[in-house]
C-alpha cells in the first residue's frame, strides 16, 4: 500500500515537473509581459511609503533560484554533514524568510504577490511556521488555522481545516513554481481538547508542553495529524502529497518543545501527567539498575553518602525525581534531591524520552516514504538538548535573536514591550551570532538558523544582514532563515520581526542572499572541535565557555568522544575536551589561538564596525568613523552617516576589480513615523509607541559625502547623511541604475559608465516616464520621489 502510493507519488511529480517547468519564467520577465510595468527593470517600488510589499532591490536576484523547486529531487543530508540534491549531488544552501501562522492565511493572490517578491529578493526557501497556532484566549486572539475548529469539531484538534489547508497547499505550488523550497512545521502551538481523549486538556496551555514529549494519546494524535496532512491529504496544485514533494526541503516535527525549556518545573506537572512521568522514571531506573539495592550503590558517594532515601524503592514504584539546577563542574556536596549522582540519571531519563518520541516520529514518517530531513527544535542552551536531535534526527534547527524583545512579568506580548538596543558587533560574549550559534552546532549534521532576527527597533541592525551571511558562511552553515516576513496588518512599517518594510533588512535581503547562496566567502580552513565524553552530557551545568569566542576566527563544532578516546591534534582540526576546558588545562591552548586573526572579515569590537574585503564584494557597516576613509583592497569608502552599511557587490561574480557590473547599496536608519523609543533605566529601552507609517530614514543634503573610489578615482559620489539609496553600474552597456529614498539629493558619477549623461526617472505613482540631462562634471540631482533612475 505505501510502496505504491510513494510511485504513483513519484510518476506524478514527473508529470507535475513538466508542467511547471513550462510556465516557470525569470520574475522580470513575467512583469514586463504583465504590462503592469512599463520601467526597464519591472521593479514594483523600493520604498516602503509607495506601496506594500516593496522589492528589496533595483537588482532581480531570482537567477540564484532554478525553478522549479524539487525538479533534481529531493534534498539529502551528505556525510560530511551538509544539504545535497538528490540528483545532481551538488551542495545547496538556503537563505529566506519564515511566513509564520495567520501570515499564511491570506487571499491566493496575495499569496501570488508575496511569492513573487521574495524569489525576485534571492530568497529560496520559506519556512511555513506555526500552522496550528490558533493564538491563545489569555491574549484575547483566536485565530483560524489549520485545526478545524467549527461545528461539529469545536471540541476537538483532529480534523483539517479545509479552506485554511487550501492556502498551505497554494503556497508550496507557488513557492516551488518560482524554485523557493518549502520548510514545514508540524507542531508547533496545537491546543489539545477534551475531545482528542487527552485527559486534562483544558487545563493545559497551548502546545501541550511537556506532555506531548510522552503521552502516548498525544503522541498517537500527533502521527494522525502528520498522516492527514503530509500523506492522505493530496495537494490538488501539484499533484502530490507534501510529504512527498521533493520541493519540501526540511520538515520540523516540533517547534521549541523540550524538557529542558522547562526543566525547573517539572514537578508541577497536572495529573494524570505526573503520575504516568514518575511511573516511567521508576521504569527506567528499573531497566538500568535492576533492583533498590544496585541503585542505591550507584548512589552513594565515595565517603559513604548514600542519595537514595529510606522511603524510596524501585519495586514499590517510589523514587524522587531530582530537582533540576544549574550547578557547576566541581560541585560535590548537595542534599538527596538535587545531588548530581541522581541528577545524571534524571537527565539521562529525559534525555532518552526525547530521543525515543524523535525516533518513533521519524520510523513513522519514513514508513510513508517520506525522505525528507527531519528535525525537532530544543533549548539551544542545554548541550544535553541539542545533543537528542543530533544523535537522532537529519539535521540541527535553532534560533539566533539578537535583541529580542522582553516584557515586564505578566504582561508578556500584550504590554510595553522591552529591548538593549545594543551595537551586536561590539559583543564578543555568548550573546553575538558566531558563537551563540557555535553553542548548538554539532560535527556532521546541517545547522540550520531557522528562525533569526536582529529586531527592529534597535538602532544598529543595518549591519545584522551582512554579518549573517558571512558568518554563516564561515562557519559552513547549510540555511539561514529570517523571522519573519509580514503578509497582512502594518505590513508597510517596521515592526520587531516583519522585515518586509524596513530598509535597514530588506534593502539588503538580495544582497546577502547572492553573497551566503554563491558562498562567496570560503569557511574557516581551521576548526575547533569542543568535545564531550557520554558522561559529560549527563552532568547539569551550563557548559558554554569562552572557547566559543573562537568561532570569530575559527570553525567551531561540538562533538562526542567515546570513553575510550582522547582529545588529539590532526591536520586543521583541534579537539579540545570541554572538561579540560572547565579544569583550567586548555587555558594556554585556547589563549594562543584567540590572538590568531583573519584578514578578510575584521571586527572592531571596541568601535562596533564590521569590515569585509572578500574577493566579489566589500562592506562596512556598524558605528562608522566619518572622518575615516575605510580601505578595502583597491576600493576606498568614505561614509558621512555614524549609524551605517555600505556594501559594494560584484553581479557577475568576477573578482570586484574586473568586474563589468558592480552594484553599491546604502543603508542607515529606520524609524516608524511618531514613534517613541526611550532609555528607561538598567540599560533597557522602551518601546512607548511602535508609531506608523510612513517609515523614515532621516536622509537630508549633506557637504560631507559618501564616496567610493577604486585605485583612488571616484565612482560614486552622494551628498546625503542618512536616508538610503542603490547604484547598479553595468560597465558593457554603459547605462547606471540610481535609487534615492531622499529627493533633491546631488549624486556624482563617473562618466566612463554611461553614454551620453541622460536621465530617464520613473514614477511609480503612473508608471511613465521623463527625462533630463546630466548636470555639468557628472553630477545630478535626484529627481523628486522617484521609483528610480537611470543615466545612459
Amino acid at each position: 500500500m505505501n510502496g505504491k502510493l510513494f510511485k504513483l507519488a513519484k510518476v506524478l511529480i514527473v508529470l507535475s515537473f513538466i508542467s511547471n517547468l513550462l510556465i516557470a519564467q525569470a520574475i522580470t520577465f513575467e512583469r514586463k509581459i504583465s504590462g503592469k510595468f512599463k520601467d526597464t527593470l519591472a521593479v514594483r517600488w523600493l520604498d516602503p511609503r509607495f506601496g506594500e510589499f516593496p522589492d528589496a532591490s533595483l537588482i532581480d536576484f531570482s537567477f540564484l533560484l532554478d525553478p522549479p523547486a524539487g525538479k533534481f529531487g529531493f534534498v539529502k543530508v551528505g556525510e560530511d554533514g551538509h544539504f545535497y540534491l538528490e540528483k545532481t549531488n551538488k551542495r545547496i544552501k538556503f537563505w529566506g524568510v519564515t511566513i509564520a501562522g495567520s501570515h499564511v492565511d491570506i487571499p491566493k493572490e496575495r499569496i501570488e504577490t508575496v511569492v513573487e517578491v521574495l524569489a525576485r529578493a534571492g530568497c529560496n526557501i520559506i519556512r511555513l511556521h506555526e500552522l496550528d497556532n490558533r493564538g491563545g484566549e489569555k491574549f484575547g486572539i483566536v485565530r483560524r488555522n489549520i485545526i478545524d475548529e467549527s461545528y461539529p469539531n469545536e471540541n476537538n484538534s483532529r480534523n483539517l481545516d479545509k479552506e485554511y489547508l487550501d492556502r498551505v497547499d497554494y503556497w508550496i505550488y507557488q513557492a516551488q513554481k518560482r524554485g523557493i523550497y518549502v520548510y514545514l512545521v508540524l507542531r508547533a502551538y496545537r491546543t489539545f481538547k477534551a475531545g482528542d481523549g487527552v485527559e486534562g486538556a483544558e487545563k493545559m496551555e497551548r502546545k501541550g508542553s511537556p506532555y506531548g514529549l510522552f503521552d502516548e494519546q498525544m503522541i498517537k494524535l500527533q502521527k494522525e495529524f502528520i498522516d492527514n496532512f503530509l500523506f492522505k491529504h493530496v495537494n490538488p496544485y501539484t499533484g502530490v502529497p507534501n510529504g512527498l514533494n521533493p520541493a519540501v526541503a526540511m520538515i520540523e516535527l516540533i517547534n521549541e518543545d523540550s524538557f529542558f525549556f522547562q526543566y525547573d518545573k517539572l514537578d508541577a506537572m497536572i495529573e494524570p501527567y505526573k503520575t504516568k512521568f514518575m511511573r516511567l522514571w521508576v521504569q527506567f531506573l528499573r531497566e538500568k539498575y535492576v533492583n533498590t539495592e544496585n541503585l542505591k550503590r550507584a548512589w552513594t558517594t565515595k565517603d559513604g553518602f548514600s542519595i537514595l532515601g529510606n522511603d524510596e524503592s524501585i519495586e514499590e514504584g517510589r523514587v524522587k525525581f531530582p530537582k533540576l539546577k544549574l550547578g557547576e563542574f566541581s560541585e560535590v556536596g548537595h542534599s538527596e534531591i538535587d545531588h548530581p549522582l541522581r541528577k545524571k540519571d534524571g537527565i539521562e531519563f529525559l534525555m532518552s524520552l526525547q530521543v525515543k518520541l524523535f525516533k518513533d516520529l521519524k520510523e513513522f514518517i519514513r514508513s510513508r516514504g517520506c525522505p525528507i530531513p527531519l528535525t525537532t527544535t530544543v533549548n539551544g542552551e542545554f548541550i544535553c538538548d541539542t545533543y537528542t536531535v543530533a544523535s537522532e534526527l537529519d539535521f540541527i534547527g535553532q534560533n539566533m535573536y539578537m535583541d529580542h524583545p522582553f516584557f515586564e512579568q505578566g504582561r508578556e506580548w500584550v504590554g510595553i514591550s522591552f529591548f538593549r538596543n545594543e551595537n551586536y558587533l561590539k559583543k564578543s560574549d555568548r550573546w553575538g551570532f558566531p558563537v551563540y550559534s557555535s553553542f548548538y552546532a554539532w560535527d556532521k549534521k546541517p545547522i540550520v538558523i531557522r528562525e533569526w532576527a536582529l529586531c527592529y527597533p534597535n538602532e544598529y541592525r543595518a549591519s545584522s544582514l551582512i554579518q549573517m551571511a558571512v558568518y554563516s558562511l564561515l562557519q559552513d552553515y547549510d540555511a539561514v532563515i529570517y523571522f519573519a516576513y509580514y503578509t497582512w496588518g502594518d505590513v508597510n512599517v517596521c515592526s520587531p520581526f516583519g522585515l518586509q518594510s524596513d530598509p535597514t533588512r530588506w534593502g539588503l535581503f538580495g544582497y546577502a542572499a547572492k553573497i551566503f547562496i554563491n558562498s562567496e566567502i570560503k569557511p574557516f580552513h581551521e576548526k575547533v572541535n569542543i568535545c564531550f565524553y557520554p558522561d559529560d552530557l549527563k552532568t547539569f551545568i551550563d557548559w558554554w565557555n569562552e572557547a566559543y569566542k573562537l568561532s570569530y576566527n575559527f570553525m567551531l563544532r561540538n562533538k562526542i568522544l567515546s570513553n575510550d578516546e582522547i582529545a588529539s591534534l590532526g591536520g586543521n582540526e583541534i579537539n579540545i575536551p570541554a572538561r579540560d576546558i572547565f579544569r583550567g588545562n586548555a587555558k594556554k591552548l585556547i589563549d594562543s589561538l584567540m590572538k590568531i586573526t583573519r584578514d578578510e572579515i575584521k571586527i572592531d569590537f571596541a568601535k562596533g564596525v564590521l569590515l569585509i574585503n572578500s574577493k566579489t564584494f566589500k562592506a562596512v557597516s556598524g558605528e562608522v568613523d566619518t572622518s575615516k576613509t575605510y580601505k578595502l583592497g583597491n576600493f576606498k569608502i568614505k561614509i558621512s552617516s555614524p549609524i551605517s552599511a555600505v556594501l559594494i557587490l560584484s553581479l557577475d561574480n568576477l573578482p570586484l576589480e574586473k568586474s563589468n557590473k558592480i552594484a553599491v547599496k546604502f543603508v542607515t536608519v529606520a524609524k516608524n513615523r511618531g514613534q517613541i523609543f526611550e532609555r528607561v533605566n538598567d540599560g533597557r529601552f522602551a518601546l512607548k509607541n511602535q508609531g506608523s507609517a510612513p517609515v523614515q530614514t532621516y536622509g537630508e543634503k549633506s557637504d560631507s559625502v559618501i564616496e567610493i573610489l577604486k585605485d583612488d578615482k571616484s565612482i560614486v559620489k552622494s551628498f546625503m547623511r542618512n536616508g538610503s539609496f542603490e547604484v547598479v553600474i553595468d560597465k558593457d552597456k554603459k547605462h547606471v541604475f540610481i535609487f534615492c529614498d531622499t529627493p533633491n539629493i546631488k549624486f556624482e558619477v563617473s562618466p566612463e559608465f554611461f553614454r551620453f549623461g541622460r536621465i530617464v526617472k520613473f514614477y511609480q505613482e503612473i508608471g511613465g516616464e521623463g527625462c533630463g540631462e546630466v548636470f555639468e562634471n557628472s553630477a545630478f540631482v535626484y529627481p523628486g520621489y522617484s521609483k528610480y533612475v537611470m543615466i545612459y
